[in-house]
């Protein structure tokens, strides 16, 4: 058995060693850049940039960062880099929900493999790298593509490019289609609505990446080597996206992330054309977006269908967009000829298994209130007189009307640790909060306090607190919820 206080001191002991890892991180000055913020007095060459050290292994030059998002956009299967550059001395701005902001002069990198054996690394073809630069006053996107041999890559001009590629997939030998985008292509996407660097944003680069031999998160990087304009000290309190099949996160959490990632630079209220625009930020509450039972645009054939109808994967626009089996181009719009069958199945399984159970609070309301518009049935009101506000009764999924039917919130000690549990559903978010006076509260920030989802299959939220991160001084503790 491990003496008392052992497992402290190794703890402090690794603490002091991340400390000093970060403490010691230093931003590093670029001096090789050959990428002018007019367009026109681009290199013709990928190697004439200064973007890249070594073309062979795509080792970066100094001051420019390899970096991963959570999850990425889909690219007809294609394998993908990234590198970003931020100016000497300038600083991005951060924001939790919102865009970030960035100087003049920043630089993201994107380059593209495609293996033409599915499944086969061997059999990987370096097709191209585009750059994005922030320039004064939005964006500019280009790309090289690169030749036969893969030693170097020549700029293309503005239009856009079709190439066919001989892949087997599945062991079937077919041609794929490749499309490197024109210039005015890039600018379609890369849209100040949609924050113009896509994947350079909160919920994307809260994860851990191996910097310089070590692992570490890389938006608590950013901040402390001067990039971004905040420290940040407790990443894990902030939110992040999941993939599709990280079961440690709701059907409802994969499917918005991947619609916030592949839809919502379009699909926000500044993004889109549409007469009726939906919104799929992530911030967004899912009553919010316009996607439930929204209406359509365009002519579908059947007047059942709408944005997305619960239950009927077949009468939801998105899902028919999404597949191409509509008579409208499919979606996304731009550069892409093969669909994205996970992120299909993903979208399918959300419309047909768990929207079913989704209702707005108006609907909920209704079910339960004979007039749904008397002072009893307000947000705000507590009918049953339980301590709960019929909101929370709405995302709890509890009865208003009934006072021993709410939320239910459990603690016990065991050993060193704190545990807690709580009834949850797919549809909200969960975090701790902590006082010391029960008046004032303010966000639990502990490594053990994530953006807490339903788990799939899981009807409760469990948590383990060790007791020796809750600190006397704010002996308070209690579950901030709020709806997807």
């Amino acid at each position: 058995m491990t003496a008392p206080g052992s497992t402290i001191v190794r703890i402090a002991l690794c603490s002091v060693l991340l400390l000093a890892f970060v403490a010691n991180a230093q931003r590093v000055v670029n001096s090789s850049l050959n990428v002018p913020l007019e367009i026109d007095e681009l290199p013709q060459l990928l190697s004439e940039t200064g973007i890249f050290k070594d073309l062979q292994t795509l080792e970066p030059e100094a001051g420019i960062i390899p970096y991963e998002p959570n999850l990425s956009f889909w690219s007809d299967n294609a394998i993908k880099s990234r590198w970003v550059y931020i100016p000497n001395d300038e600083q991005v701005a951060y924001s939790l929900d919102r865009d970030w902001r960035f100087p003049t002069g920043s630089i993201w990198v994107k380059h593209f493999d495609l293996e033409l054996e599915r499944g086969d690394s061997e059999s990987r073809r370096r097709i191209e790298t585009r750059l994005l630069v922030k320039i004064a006053f939005g964006v500019y996107g280009v790309s090289y593509l690169w030749n036969k041999e893969g030693t170097d890559a020549t700029l293309v001009r503005e239009e856009s490019v079709p190439l066919t590629y001989d892949i087997v997939d599945g062991g079937v030998a077919r041609e794929q289609q490749w499309s490197i985008p024109s210039r005015d292509e890039c600018i379609q996407c890369h849209v100040f609505a949609g924050g113009m660097a896509l994947s350079f944003n909160t919920r994307q680069l809260n994860r851990e990446l191996e910097i310089e031999g070590e692992m570490v998160n890389f938006i608590k990087y950013l901040g402390d080597i001067g990039i971004l304009d905040t420290k940040i000290e407790t990443p894990e309190i902030l939110p992040r996206y999941s993939s599709a099949g990280d079961t440690s996160y709701s059907i409802d959490h994969q499917a918005r992330s991947y619609l916030a990632v592949n839809c919502s630079y379009c699909h926000s209220p500044s993004g889109g054309l549409e007469a009726n625009p939906f919104d799929v930020r992530p911030n967004r509450a899912l009553d919010f977006t316009g996607l439930i039972d929204g209406a359509v645009n365009f002519d579908y054939e059947d007047p059942l269908v709408n944005l997305v109808t619960r239950g009927s994967h077949d009468l939801s626009a998105l899902w028919l967009n999404m597949t191409g089996t509509s008579t409208l181009e499919r979606m996304p719009p731009l550069a892409t000829f093969e669909r994205d069958l996970e992120g299909e199945e993903l979208i399918k399984r959300w419309i047909n298994e768990y929207l079913p159970d989704y209702l707005s609070f108006d609907e909920w309301r209704a079910q339960h209130f004979v007039d749904p518009n008397a002072a009893e049935a307000a947000k705000n009101s507590d009918a049953d007189g339980d301590g709960e506000s019929n909101r929370l009764e709405y995302v709890g999924r509890t009865d208003p009307n009934d006072a021993h039917d709410h939320s239910f919130f459990e603690a016990s000690k065991d050993g060193g640790l704190l545990r807690l549990s709580f009834n949850a559903t797919p549809f909200s978010e969960y975090q701790l909060e902590a006082s010391e006076d029960l008046v004032n509260w303010n966000l639990f920030e502990s490594e053990s306090n994530p953006v807490r989802m339903l788990p799939e299959g899981a009807e409760q939220i469990e948590v383990a607190l060790p007791i020796d991160e809750i600190e006397v001084s704010t002996p308070f503790l209690r579950v901030k919820v709020r709806e997807r």
